[in-house]
């Protein structure tokens, strides 16, 4: 069974038991959106029998929708106690960033004590560390290039750098057609996966169908339909080798 189907199975196992508290942790991550209406329903129902049912989720319309009681945890430490009714979508947010909490919390009593220098110096590590990740991965590209082609990696390395400005103007607009099925394929996974319209077992090869289509494509210029085949191959090919680990695994 795919990712969706098994963490259906699991969910009903569960719900079959009868339990007196039933402990769902991002219970619909990955379903669609029949399956996630069904399970909410079954989670109210197991409350109006008097079970007592333990909601953890990162979806906000989830908990505002099923829960009677919202619990917020910031770094391992309860922050705020909130009436789903009453607080808005806005608030509890701000609790869940820890940009507000409770009052007499000990979250609250620790950041009056934390000192502006020790937020300064969190900040500038984080933005160090970024500029450290940047330069090493431009390092290792243009070691790359270098061993690929010595003669002209620096002029390569320079038209990365400069990007679409290499030849400006026609160098935008030619970035701008080339990365646009790029990042309109990255905000329809993204949507896809928010929705619940993706069931987890496929997403592994449909990403890997995405980037092989992609690629024949922008790199290989082939027409459509070779693209089309070229993802269906390669998330069949990405599907089976999966499969195929998971089979010796388990024998060994």
């Amino acid at each position: 069974m795919s990712g969706g189907n098994q963490q259906k199975a699991i969910i009903a196992r569960e719900i079959d038991k009868d339990p007196d508290l039933l402990v769902a942790v991002q219970p619909t991550r990955g379903l669609d959106v029949g399956a996630i209406e069904y399970l909410h329903s079954q989670l109210v129902a197991q409350r109006d029998k008097g079970k007592a049912v333990l909601l953890v989720s990162l979806e906000l319309d989830e908990v505002m929708d099923v829960s009677d009681r919202i619990l917020v945890m910031y770094e391992g430490e309860l922050v705020g106690q909130l009436d789903p009714k009453t607080v808005s979508v806005e608030e509890l947010g701000l609790y869940m960033a820890g940009a507000k909490t409770g009052s007499g919390s000990r979250r609250s009593i620790k950041r009056g004590k934390k000192s502006m220098n020790e937020k300064t110096k969190n900040a500038l590590l984080s933005i160090v560390a970024s500029l450290v990740c940047i330069v090493i991965g431009l390092l290792v590209g243009f070691i790359i290039l270098y061993c690929i082609n010595a003669e002209n990696a620096v002029d390569g390395f320079t038209r990365i750098i400069k990007g679409g400005f290499y030849l400006k103007p026609k160098g935008i607009g030619s970035e701008i057609a080339q990365s646009a099925p790029l990042i309109m394929t990255g905000l329809s996974v993204a949507f896809a996966f928010k929705t619940g319209l993706f069931n987890i077992g496929a997403a592994g090869q449909y990403t890997v169908g995405v980037f092989g289509a992609l690629y024949f494509a922008i790199i290989l210029h082939m027409p459509w339909y070779v693209c089309l085949l070229a993802a269906m191959v390669c998330g069949a090919i990405w599907g089976s080798s999966s499969w195929y680990l998971q089979s010796i695994l388990q024998r060994k």
